[in-house]
């Protein structure tokens, strides 16, 4: 008895595991073999009802497929993947003046065995099809059913980098991974052809979604086409993109452009409160940011005397900026909300305010907007930089020159010198700083030329590279060079 219901499992077991969506008419085993881009015949007829045939695609891509038929008025058309799923159905009627039956249809599908079945709904007759097939070249190749679905598969992605995915039949949404070193501006710029709308979401590194949008495809220049900027703190992101609507190749492009923060945050800020609070000091200058997931800084300062402060706060891209002051105890007492200019073009503020001697906050939030700001608090003393010391950071390539009378260096740079703070710093043989020069901002993207006095006591140079004066964020290590062994010596002093 055991052994007849262990029996009657297997058997039951047995028919659980065959693809309910396979009709008995449609026997997979029996395909006949199709190479794409020929054409093929067949009939349908009392005793041949319907005919299968196997393809397979070495690639992503889309088909082309073209069906006609005579004599049959109704023809049942279905697709298979490799594991007997049915994917897409159709059943194209005839033309009952012609009796002849034309369909076309276009198939985004990955790489995999495919089975398309022709069977009879009505009629018998003849009927021929072809298959043209073009490929997606995806930068990351998929198989039936994606690769990249969901976070823990996500492929990798770079900035400055182009990437082309496929929004398929049977793989309507990929996952990409990035991390940002820093806080910054993320810029994402997509395009589609066939697409018709497409579903892009952002999420952080414990998967919460932080931001969503559908772009549509324009009629009048027949594709999407869209851009975003989106203001983060540093760390791992994910980006989705899915099918709204439609299915087709797309392209991404992404972009990064560091805030500069004088403290730097990461996901979700690190001085969002007062016991949070990142302490400053009276007549210095700091930078902050305002990002789309740390939208408040807070930040603590003591004034040792009782007296009159001028808070002067700058902004760009942050139409509308809530500040606001708290004393020791936590209770707000000064708010002001400054207004983006729009002849100007950024949000420029400046307020005194008398306070007795004590430990303050103050509040930089965002009302409206997003972008990275500069503030200072001060008590009439000169406005200055944080006190930072140097850092040994950039990957550069220098030729260095001498002529007796300068220094002349010629620098390229392994990476985008944009908005950055580009530092040559001289020194003697005991390795005391002797002269030293900076070219702020610059706009260069790979190189730069520097003249500077030569000293008769200087023996090395250092190429220095930092993301600001008051925010030194690494970028490699700093380029050493010996004026005896390293510089080549030219004609005269010009």
């Amino acid at each position: 008895m055991r052994r007849e219901i262990s029996f009657l499992m297997a058997i039951i077991m047995m028919v659980m595991l065959i693809p309910v969506s396979v009709s008995a008419a449609d026997d997979l085993l029996s395909a006949q073999d199709y190479i794409l881009g020929t054409s093929v015949s067949g009939s349908i007829t009392a005793t041949n009802t319907s005919d299968v045939y196997r393809f397979e695609l070495i690639t992503s891509g889309k088909i082309v497929f073209n069906y006609t038929s005579n004599g049959i008025q109704r023809v049942k058309l279905k697709m298979y993947d490799a594991l007997g799923k049915q994917m897409w159905d159709n059943s194209p009627y005839w033309n009952s003046t012609t009796q002849h039956t034309a369909y076309s249809n276009e198939f985004v599908l990955t790489k995999g065995v495919y089975y398309l079945s022709v069977a009879q709904s009505s009629g018998n007759g003849t009927y021929s099809f072809d298959m043209a097939f073009t490929s997606a070249n995806e930068t990351y190749e998929e198989g039936q059913g994606g690769n990249n679905n969901t976070i823990p598969e996500a492929n990798i992605a770079e900035f400055d980098k182009n990437y082309i995915g496929q929004i398929a039949l049977n793989d309507e949404v990929d996952v990409y991974k990035f991390e940002l070193i820093t806080s910054g501006k993320f810029t994402l710029n997509y395009t589609a052809t066939e697409i018709t709308r497409t579903a892009l979401k952002l999420y952080d590194e414990p998967g919460k979604q932080i931001w969503n949008n559908s772009p549509y495809w324009n009629s009048t220049t027949g594709q999407t086409s869209y851009s975003v900027e989106i203001e983060l703190t540093k760390g791992v992101y994910y980006l989705s993109i899915s099918k709204s609507s439609g299915y087709g190749n797309y392209n991404f492009y992404m972009t990064f452009t560091s805030a500069n923060e004088t403290f730097e945050e990461g996901q979700g800020g690190n001085n969002n409160s007062i016991t949070d609070a990142d302490a400053v000091e009276l007549n210095k200058r700091y930078i902050g940011q305002i990002a789309l997931n740390d939208e408040v800084d807070v930040y603590g300062f003591e004034l040792i005397t009782s007296g009159k402060i001028t808070l002067n706060y700058t902004a760009v891209e942050i139409t509308r900026t809530a500040l606001k002051l708290y004393d020791e105890s936590g209770k707000q007492i000064w708010s002001n909300s400054p207004y983006w200019n729009s002849t100007t073009g950024q949000t420029s503020y400046s307020a005194e305010i008398e306070l007795n001697s004590g430990i303050y906050y103050l509040s930089i939030s965002k009302s409206t907007g997003y972008g990275t700001y500069t503030f200072s608090i001060s008590d009439g003393g000169d406005i200055t930089d944080p006190d930072m010391e140097p850092s040994e950071q950039p990957e550069t390539d220098t030729a260095l020159y001498v002529d007796g009378k300068h220094f002349i260096l010629d620098i390229t740079a392994k990476a985008s010198l944009d908005r950055k703070v580009l530092i040559v710093a001289v020194y003697d043989g005991e390795g005391a700083l002797i002269d030293l020069i900076n070219l702020p901002q610059t706009r260069s993207l790979t190189s730069a030329y520097v003249v500077m006095p030569m000293n008769d006591s200087a023996k090395t140079l250092k190429i220095f590279l930092w993301n600001s004066i008051s925010s030194i964020v690494p970028d490699g290590e700093c380029e050493e060079l010996s004026v005896e062994n390293d510089g080549v010596k030219i004609g005269e002093a010009f």
